[in-house]
């Protein structure tokens, strides 16, 4: 029975999850509907009580603003010990003392049987106090995001202001008057509400510069919040009485402002405490796992690299090896290739129109040419590329190598397209120039002599660097994908007569340039060789 339920259960949640989207849509459609339906049955409400009794609507909303006051100051107070979020610690705790003085301005508001002979004077002025209080505190509470805060000592000194602004406005009369029966609002109390809407609105410049430790949600909620403060402090400088339409409408804002305060600070505090009281825990663990992330992969990178310099450090092994191997056996055998070699001539001058005779001498002849070109093709790969660079265009290399080809390119046509340009690139130009003749080489060797090389060449900048793109293309036959991923395969050849090692050597010098090299090749479709290397202003 448990597992059937449980089986339920799981289905339902099932069903839950695969909600069609338009009808998640219909559904917020309708919750949003709702929401400003009972917003518009609460205004109805308040407009109708304020008609009836503006007294009540007055109470009714400073009620309001006290609760949400009262309980920031609780939410911050009590989480204080764990929370790390300053900014609520400060703001709460002026909430509190702005929601007194708010107290005092309910019962001193004009009609109010309480304080008796003060006239409306006194609510304007503890009004404006309160105002201030609460602005200044919005204004410096970013501030604190970065800085310790000692809750006793900041409680003490709001204690201290709250004091003092009562004492001036209650048995000091020094506050300045902010209203005058007959005559309406003085200029201190219209000049005050626009300071007082300035520093809010300086309030929220800080509040967006510290964007990066609030949720999302939470800056928007506090920045409607002080938006609509701002608007309501605006509509309190145009009333002559403190029961006009003015003054009701900026109640009403009040309504709002009061409602995203609390919607940002006591809805998110209890139903999402780690967008608010530990967002900066929030904020390290997203950036613990960001720092993670990026270690495992450097970790991975680091692996890749150490096992790629691991196989280089085998390789050059493996050459040195192969160097002196090659050293001992080219000195030994060049030897002995010089002798044969003087011998042929000496048979050649014996043989005389000797036709049979005179052609095994001339393979013999091919043989040791041969030979001793593979001795110094592995010398040459054994060995580590010593360059002698100075500046060169690459339209003087390329031309250097077409020369040195004219007679195998007899049957080609070559087209050149050379990008003009004052950038130069650092080369050994003998090296090079025996690069190009080895790729043009293999591509007229590919199209038996004939057919069509396309060479072209641009510069480029990236990261800030130059570098030239040279491109050798032919119409032959092309390469067949098995035989291109060994294509820098040393010793690995497709011809009859070859050793395997001219494109290796040519991958070496290049990469001894700082380049690249990569071939771009398919079947009957022709193969593009492109190389990449350093370039500088001439």
């Amino acid at each position: 029975m448990a597992t059937e339920a449980s089986s339920r259960g799981s289905d339902r949640s099932v069903w839950k999850e695969e909600v069609p989207a338009h009808t998640r849509l219909l559904q917020r459609g309708q919750g949003l509907l709702l929401y400003i339906l009972l917003w518009a049955l609460l205004l109805a409400a308040l407009l109708l009580i304020s008609d009836r009794n503006y007294l009540l609507f007055h109470t009714l909303v400073e009620i309001f603003g006290i609760v949400v006051a009262s309980s920031i100051f609780m939410i911050a107070w009590n989480s204080r010990r764990f929370m790390e979020n300053n900014y609520l610690l400060l703001v709460g705790i002026a909430s509190l003392f702005v929601g007194i003085i708010g107290v005092f301005h309910t019962l001193a508001y004009q009609g109010m049987p309480i304080f008796k002979g003060y006239g409306t004077d006194l609510a304007t002025q503890l009004w404006v106090s309160a105002r201030y209080l609460q602005s200044f505190s919005l204004l410096i509470a970013p501030f604190f995001l970065h800085r310790r805060l000692r809750p006793r000592l900041t409680f003490a000194i709001y204690l201290g202001v709250f004091l003092i602004l009562l004492l001036s406005i209650f048995a000091w009369d020094i506050f300045p008057t902010c209203f005058e029966e007959g005559e309406g609002l003085t200029s201190f109390k219209i000049i005050s509400e626009y300071v007082i809407s300035m520093i809010f609105l300086l309030a929220m410049a800080a509040l967006i510069w510290q964007k990066d430790h609030f949720d999302r949600w939470v800056l928007y909620l506090l920045s409607a919040s002080i938006l609509f403060m701002v608007a309501a402090e605006f509509l309190f400088t145009l009333y002559m009485h403190p029961y006009g339409a003015s003054n009701l409408v900026g109640h009403v804002f009040m309504i709002f402002s009061f409602y995203f305060l609390y919607r940002a600070l006591i809805h998110t505090g209890l139903r999402n405490p780690y967008n608010l009281l530990f967002r900066n825990l929030k904020l390290s663990e997203g950036a613990l796992r960001e720092s993670e992330a990026r270690y495992r992969l450097l970790s991975e990178h680091l692996e890749e690299k150490v096992e790629e310099k691991v196989n280089e450090l085998k390789l050059a092994q493996r050459l040195a090896s192969i160097g002196q191997m090659v050293s001992v056996v080219a000195h030994e055998v060049r030897n002995p290739l010089q002798n044969i070699s003087m011998g042929i001539d000496a048979l050649r001058k014996e043989v005389g129109d000797h036709r049979e005779l005179a052609q095994i001498l001339e393979e013999i002849d091919y043989g040791i040419s041969s030979l001793t070109s593979i001795i110094s093709e592995l010398l040459e790969y054994s060995r580590p590329t010593q360059l002698n660079t100075t500046t060169w265009h690459i339209a003087e290399i390329i031309e250097r190598a077409l020369r040195a080809l004219a007679e195998k390119f007899k049957g080609i046509e070559v087209h050149i397209d050379l990008e003009q340009d004052q950038m130069v690139v650092p080369l050994d130009a003998p090296k090079m120039i025996r690069v190009l003749v080895n790729l043009l080489s293999n591509s007229a060797e590919a199209m038996s002599g004939q057919g069509s090389i396309w060479i072209t060449s641009r510069f480029s900048l990236h990261d800030g660097k130059s570098f030239l793109n040279l491109s050798i293309r032919d119409n032959g036959p092309g390469i067949s994908p098995q035989d291109l991923d060994r294509i820098f395969e040393p010793f690995f050849t497709t011809k009859a007569r070859g050793t395997g090692l001219g494109i290796p050597i040519c991958q070496k010098i290049i990469e001894a340039h700082h380049g690249t090299i990569r071939f771009q090749s398919a079947l009957q479709e022709g193969t593009t060789v492109e190389i990449v290397l350093p370039a500088v202003v001439n």
